[in-house]
């Protein structure tokens, strides 16, 4: 909201020296020939805008992210890609072409960085942009309270979970087993055991002109539903 500055009705920042010309006001000009367009990082876009990064879209509309690429490479403009997105970074390059972006933060994790970094590097994304922003004391504080909360509801453990948010799970060192993990395993083995030297190979009649159709079916599947997942995903 903007608040009244005076009796010209415009925010204070604008009393500024250097700052009244950018918000002057011009009426009757030709706007035909107006070109708003803008070469940012060697590409040009028709605006000096950006889609910022929507993380959870792909999981809030269907295939959300491929159809905000496809606006922004509809309208020219670049569309930035995040860490939390769902989609292959990939498959968003074809879409925007030049015009992807790709966004992270600067993890602790050496590893999760270079991979976030090869990652980009492959799809032949021209433009990282590292954001810096830093959550407020309060924000943190609110944040780990529902973490806390929700880890009691369901019997999890905080400092993991609050671990895995906060991207330090890898430097953790695996935990020893327990007895009675030992315990668990060493029952479901000897209950598998006793079912083994009871069990028994039934008489079955085997069609195997059935057989060799569901065997066909099943193969057909594998490779279509493969072939799919090829072409969205190229497997990365």
């Amino acid at each position: 909201m903007i608040s009244a500055s005076r009796l010209r009705e415009l925010p204070p920042l604008v009393e500024e020296p250097g700052l009244d010309h950018f918000f002057r006001q011009r009426v009757g000009n030709d706007v035909s020939v107006r070109d708003t367009s803008t070469t940012l990082f060697g590409v040009k876009q028709s605006m000096p805008l950006a889609i910022g990064v929507t993380g959870l879209t792909g999981m809030l509309a269907y295939e959300g992210e491929y159809k905000l690429a496809r606006a922004a490479a509809a309208a020219g403009v670049p569309y930035t890609f995040g860490n939390t997105n769902f989609a292959p970074i990939s498959s968003i390059k074809q879409i925007c072409g030049d015009l992807l972006w790709r966004q992270t933060y600067p993890l602790k994790n050496r590893a999760a960085m270079d991979h976030v970094l090869q990652t980009t590097r492959d799809a032949g994304v021209r433009v990282l942009a590292i954001s810096t922003a830093v959550a407020t004391g309060g924000e943190r504080a609110s944040r780990n309270r529902a973490i806390k909360r929700e880890c009691e509801r369901f019997g999890l453990s905080y400092d993991h979970v609050l671990a895995t948010n906060e991207g330090t799970e890898f430097t953790e060192r695996v935990r020893a087993r327990s007895f009675w993990d030992y315990c668990i395993i060493a029952g479901a083995v000897g209950v598998f055991a006793w079912l083994g030297t009871n069990a028994a190979v039934p008489a079955l009649h085997v069609d195997y002109r059935w057989l060799t159709m569901l065997v066909g079916i099943l193969l057909a599947t594998a490779l279509g539903m493969g072939w799919r997942l090829w072409k969205l995903t190229r497997f990365g």
